[in-house]
């Protein structure tokens, strides 16, 4: 266990009631963790199935419409789209299941339709199509907005979170803090959330991260990256290479001050 270090007082905590640390850590360790299902809209948009008239006509609820339930799920890969084939001496190979063909779902559910859609064609389209989709439904649209505006659009809320990328797990953890409405107490800590992105998903994560701190949010970046740095109010440089005098802070826009 990592030996903790020592410190006289720390001053100014009173005025936090929670630290969020968004690290690059896997969204979930299993097959059925999904972007959908971490951050609660795959919740939301089940509903909206269910509260269809087609689906009410045929009786068939909200717990019809999650891929973990067997009531509607294809039993045939338990809700999964996909089955194992043993590869004997090498890792299984994974193949869409031959009864649904990948949906995820027993036909009587897909029967049901939302803009020509399945749930099932649902989860296997990216979000930036899916807004236009719910745009009538507020609270499914800014939360897929919200992965949008992270540079996520590119995303499936059906893809499995083994495929994500740590860069993708943490901007997913982003979005989700993002939406909550009440932040302004709330240490946010996030470590390099550029890594892999390209200039235009950066200057997007820079816009989130602004956003979040006009909600009232303080937010400490560790970051290597230029514009993320230029954008900060703060600059703090650690480390025995780091600064003149071994560290220190600067005010963007002012006079450094050695630590």
């Amino acid at each position: 266990m990592e030996e903790m270090g020592r410190l006289e007082s720390i001053n100014g905590l009173e005025s936090f009631e929670d630290v969020s640390y968004v690290n690059q850590k896997p969204i979930g360790n299993n097959s059925r963790s999904k972007p959908g299902t971490y951050t609660g809209v795959f919740d939301l948009i089940r509903k909206c199935y269910a509260d269809t008239e087609q689906a009410k006509n045929m009786q068939l609820s909200k717990a019809h419409f999650s891929f973990n339930s067997s009531k509607g799920q294809c039993l045939e890969c338990s809700g999964l789209g996909e089955v194992s084939v043993n590869m004997h001496y090498m890792d299984d190979l994974y193949v869409y299941c031959n009864k649904c063909h990948g949906k995820r779902y027993c036909n009587e559910v897909l029967e049901v339709k939302r803009k020509n859609l399945s749930i099932g064609d649902l989860l296997d389209t990216e979000v930036h199509d899916l807004i236009e989709v719910f745009e009538e439904e507020k609270e499914i649209a800014q939360q897929l907005s919200m992965l949008d505006q992270v540079g996520l659009g590119y995303l499936k809320l059906g893809q499995s979170a083994s495929t994500l990328s740590g860069g993708e797990a943490q901007r997913i953890k982003l979005a989700k803090e993002l939406y909550k409405r009440e932040c302004k107490s709330i240490l946010y800590i996030l470590d390099e959330p550029t890594t892999g992105l390209d200039e235009e998903d950066v200057e997007k994560v820079i816009s989130v991260l602004t956003d979040l701190k006009e909600k009232g949010a303080t937010i400490i970046v560790i970051e290597h990256n230029i514009k993320m740095i230029k954008a900060c109010d703060y600059i703090i440089e650690l480390g025995p290479t780091g600064g003149n005098q071994g560290g220190h802070i600067t005010k963007v826009g002012y006079q450094s001050v050695s630590l």
